[in-house]
């Protein structure tokens, strides 16, 4: 059903705010995006609803000016925060389509969320529930949203990023205790790995992997100042990679070292790197 009079009005009256705040955002993320309101959807969520603090005569005022300024305050902080780099690369990549569909929430199981955000294809799209609810950049969760980087949900993959400096120095370290070239698990293992896990350990996986390349290459370093182990150790793992995998069926021991294909595979017990040994006397296995 289409907008009476008074509410198409109010849609021109505001399309200057639309046009500041589409290049307000295109200064933000350094493009251009086309912006895709359905209008004819908004009217027909809104044909026999009454609303005592929204009027359906402005329109205009809630799509052009509210929700387009809180999606402009939302870029803004997220762009802002730690690593704008990665941020903004991640963002583009999830717009590649350079387009944004704002569009009513027709998912009748949610009963809380007044505003959600989706990247599917290249595009976002800003999902409402209730226009009474004016939105503001709390509202629009693009973190949480935001798909991540290698598999990885985008937290993760920020914090991986983040981490990475102290991943290259541990292994910096053990290359030069051990007198070999150390390199960590395919990337692909490692998103094996982290889907294993349950949500909890999800979400502080890239901190519990260093955690555990800490205690592990700790470890080896500390024994290999033995000349005769470090020999030893060497012929055990020429090719120098250092896996981990959970193995649930594993009873026997909490942390096992394993030589597999000319590297070293960490077999934990539990989930979530909680049990790597600092400790582990892998000179008995040499």
């Amino acid at each position: 059903m289409p907008f009476p009079l008074v509410a198409r009005k109010n849609l021109k009256e505001k399309e200057p705010a639309l046009a500041k705040y589409s290049k307000e955002i295109a200064d933000l993320v350094g493009q251009e995006w086309e912006y895709q309101f359905d209008l004819d959807g908004f009217s027909n969520y809104l044909e026999g609803k009454t609303f005592s603090c929204y009027s359906k005569e402005a329109p205009g005022t809630f799509l052009y000016s509210q929700v387009m300024e809180a999606l402009r305050d939302a870029l803004k902080q997220f762009l802002n925060g730690e690593n704008p780099t990665f941020r903004k690369e991640a963002l583009l990549d999830a717009v590649s389509a350079k387009k944004v569909i704002i569009t009513v929430d027709t998912d009748e199981t949610n009963k809380y969320e007044y505003y959600r955000l989706r990247f599917d294809g290249g595009v976002m799209t800003i999902l409402f529930k209730c226009p009474v609810n004016s939105p503001n950049s709390s509202h629009f969760k693009i973190i949480e949203s935001l798909p991540g980087a290698g598999g990885y949900p985008f937290e993760v993959a920020l914090e991986m990023t983040r981490l990475q400096p102290r991943f290259d120095t541990y292994l910096a370290n053990l290359s030069k205790a051990t007198g070999q070239t150390w390199s960590l698990m395919e990337p692909a293992v490692a998103l094996k790995l982290f889907q294993s896990f349950n949500a909890d350990h999800q979400k502080s996986f890239a901190g519990m992997y260093l955690d555990a390349l800490e205690k592990t290459s700790g470890n080896i370093i500390n024994r290999v100042k033995d000349e005769m182990v470090k020999e030893a150790f060497a012929e055990k793992v020429p090719n120098a990679t250092l896996t981990f995998v959970w193995k649930s069926t594993q009873t026997n021991c909490d942390c096992i070292y394993e030589y597999v294909n000319g590297g070293l595979v960490v077999s934990l017990r539990y989930q979530g790197f909680c049990n790597v040994s600092r400790d582990y006397d892998f000179e008995r296995d040499l």
